[in-house]
């Protein structure tokens, strides 16, 4: 396994809200290694983007870190002042979101968005300097004629051409982490592949380490060295991918694949297979397993107490939270 560069510890996050206090985010840890793809995966409102947000101290006004620690090369950034998290975002770790029209000011040219972002961590740099490191990027994330592309304006391009723009612009202080947000959410499954396989060419090429968020656990397993899977603001399970694709331990993980189709089939011959009911309200966390009302396999004990995280047999580094691992249901 490669450096260890960002350490999670028991992360708690909550959000305080006309409701009360919700609680996005109830005790995780995982660690993120140099070089290596580590996929975040789940239902809308497991916290995943939550997450992502925290580890660059992003969380909107009512939001809280409560507990834990996020180390970055063994210093914790919840102690960083605000010059500090300036120079971290974006010289350290950049963050590329889904969506990526909304990511642009649709007044401003690419090449007018490339030259405030070197500014704001570069301000020496000049005119001829910009222009040359905005061409250079664009070669790299492969979009043609690169010069001429940056007087164009977010309109006049693709969304998988805004998606390889916002990764060049994220890339343009060489940090050593991406935090990628279901980058490839809206957009095609042709383009998708394209993002894919770009983010894996500049992993290799810079030795970046990637945060992939995603609610696709088939895609993410596919590009991902290991695997988290939350639910409800928990980790249920946490391993190698190909551990996690191929003997996954908790029956969420095993139901979010039994739902994604597969090339071949054909609704006449085999029904697309569906989790039952809805992620459960953050604002009233149970005692039991979250996942216990939409489990086939629940019993009493499962919804009096969350099982803890514990290794499996065969001590692969896979951990899981559940006390039937491994079992069909």
């Amino acid at each position: 396994m490669g450096q260890d560069i960002f350490k999670i510890q028991d992360l708690k996050i909550d959000f305080t809200t006309p409701r009360g206090i919700l609680k996005a985010v109830r005790g995780i840890s995982f660690t993120v290694h140099k070089g290596k793809i580590s996929g975040i995966v789940g239902e809308s409102g497991s916290g995943k983007s939550v997450t992502a947000l925290s580890l660059l101290r992003l969380l909107p006004g009512n939001g809280t870190i409560t507990h834990g620690q996020i180390l970055f090369r063994d210093k914790s950034i919840l102690s960083y002042n605000k010059r500090e998290l300036q120079k971290f975002r974006g010289n350290d770790v950049s963050i590329i979101f889904q969506e990526p029209g909304r990511s642009f000011d649709p007044i401003y040219s690419i090449g007018k968005s490339f030259a405030e972002t070197i500014k704001a961590h570069h301000p020496k740099a000049t005119k001829s300097g910009i222009l040359l490191r905005s061409i250079d990027l664009l070669t790299e994330v492969k979009i043609p004629d690169p010069e001429e592309r940056l007087h164009n304006f977010p309109h006049q391009f693709s969304g998988g051409m805004l998606q390889r723009i916002m990764i060049a612009i994220a890339l343009v202080s060489d940090p050593c982490v991406l935090i990628a947000d279901e980058p490839t959410t809206s957009l095609d499954v042709t383009i998708q592949a394209r993002i894919i396989d770009l983010l894996l060419e500049l992993k290799e090429k810079r030795n970046l380490a990637i945060i992939f968020i995603s609610h696709d656990l088939a895609l993410i397993g596919s590009i991902a060295d290991r695997l988290i899977v939350m639910y409800n603001g928990l980790v249920l399970e946490d391993g190698p991918a190909d551990r996690v694709l191929g003997h996954p331990l908790h029956p969420y993980s095993r139901a979010l694949l039994d739902s994604h189709p597969r090339l071949g089939d054909h609704y006449t011959e085999k029904r697309l297979i569906t989790i039952p009911g809805s992620i459960p309200d953050p604002h009233m966390t149970e005692p039991g397993c979250p996942f216990a009302p939409r489990c086939r396999m629940v019993i009493n004990e499962c919804r009096t107490s969350i099982p803890p995280l514990e290794q499996s047999n065969d001590h692969s580094g896979h951990f899981y939270r559940c006390i039937f691992p491994g079992e069909k249901n």
